[in-house]
């Protein structure tokens, strides 16, 4: 197929039809048959099928090859009345071919805008408070409690994995407060421990949640789509890449929301407790 005959967008008006080379106004469809969709157009004027017994005015339809190959325009109804099921054929045909190279123009528009994200990708990973510091910063708090720092870090591990950031301890009940309790329950036994709260821990998931693993995942997803030639590619391989991509940007966002939640988590409030967690933990020990 020569240039002349290549599927175009620009044909915006009858105009455009007129100005290629193969086209004809008029062909008789006892003689030639339609054997591509080479574009959909829609006009704001009304224009004549080119098939000889049809002529029919209309706006929307299709630029077509022909058998003998020649180009014209055929209305989608004109199309369907007078060539049936394989009319519609060509019909899918181009829409699956535009729906392609859609695709694929998205696919190498990521290839293309990729030295732009890699730079992004290698900010976030090498500032100060970026996915190294974040993946590091926060595991590296505990090993200040020598052979207590991994129980502790599985607490908090632990914690984060339940959503439990509540920090309480076992206090045993004082004089006045027993004295309370009977006035209040006279037929209950009096409790010899109280559950007290001490605070409330931010950013657990800094213990569960590795930013780094998105970015990578960004980098390798490029690599191996550098590595592939898209035109082999079937439809749905390349619709499943597409969608990848189209994660790119939540992905992104996903380090990012790890490193706030480790900037939670190295506060001087939540030091605090973890301190008075592990002083718990070694209280435990002592008793065993």
């Amino acid at each position: 197929m020569n240039e002349a005959s290549d599927p175009i967008d620009q044909v915006s008006c009858p105009a455009d039809l007129r100005k290629r080379p193969l086209y004809c106004e008029i062909v008789d469809e006892k003689r030639v048959r339609p054997i591509k969709a080479l574009c959909h157009y829609h006009f704001g004027e009304d224009y004549p099928c080119g098939l000889s017994s049809c002529r029919t005015t209309h706006r929307n339809g299709y630029l077509v090859e022909t058998d003998d190959g020649k180009e014209t325009n055929i209305g989608y109804d004109c199309g369907r009345r007078y060539f049936g099921a394989s009319f519609q054929v060509l019909v899918n045909q181009l829409s699956e071919r535009n729906r392609r190279a859609a695709t694929i123009g998205t696919i190498e528009k990521f290839l293309l805008g990729w030295p732009e994200l890699d730079g992004r990708i290698h900010l976030m990973r090498k500032d100060a408070r970026g996915t190294g510091w974040a993946q590091s910063t926060p595991k590296a708090m505990f090993s200040i409690f020598d052979k207590f720092a991994v129980p502790v870090l599985n607490d908090m591990r632990m914690r984060a994995q339940k959503g439990n950031s509540e920090v309480t301890d076992s206090m045993p009940f004082t004089d006045a407060e027993k004295d309370e309790f009977k006035a209040k329950y006279p037929k209950q036994k009096v409790p010899q421990f109280r559950n007290v709260r001490l605070g409330h821990l931010e950013g657990l998931k800094a213990l569960i949640t590795f930013p780094d693993s998105s970015l990578a995942d960004i980098v390798t997803m490029h690599t191996q789509l550098s590595l592939l030639s898209l035109e082999t590619l079937t439809s749905k391989e390349l619709l499943a890449w597409s969608k990848k991509i189209g994660e790119v940007e939540r992905m992104l966002a996903g380090a990012r929301d790890a490193i706030a939640e480790a900037e939670q988590f190295v506060t001087d409030e939540n030091w605090k407790l973890i301190c008075q967690i592990a002083d718990m933990h070694k209280a435990k020990c002592r008793m065993h």
